[in-house]
């Protein structure tokens, strides 16, 4: 499956930052702080984040409580995890 998408990311927590996540005709690429305007903006608890990626959290609960906050279409970030589908 092909996806091209643009993210922006606010961490917050134990190691604060930003980052601008694209991924263009299969291809990843990350910068250091925000650019250009995304199709998904993600806040999150860096931790939380992280533990969702490894699969030791999931991103529903953390929604829930505000862990993780997404702004724009949330069906771009189910994309995103078919992306990564093991």
């Amino acid at each position: 499956m092909q996806v091209d998408l643009s993210m922006h990311f606010r961490f917050s927590g134990a190691e604060e930052g930003e980052a601008t996540a694209s991924i263009v005709k299969g291809t990843l690429q990350v910068q250091r702080s925000l650019h250009g305007e995304p199709d998904l903006m993600l806040r999150a608890d860096v931790d939380t984040w992280l533990g969702s990626l490894a699969g030791e959290r999931r991103l529903v609960p953390a929604l829930l409580r505000r862990k993780l906050r997404v702004r724009g279409d949330l069906r771009r970030l189910a994309e995103l995890g078919r992306c990564f589908a093991t």
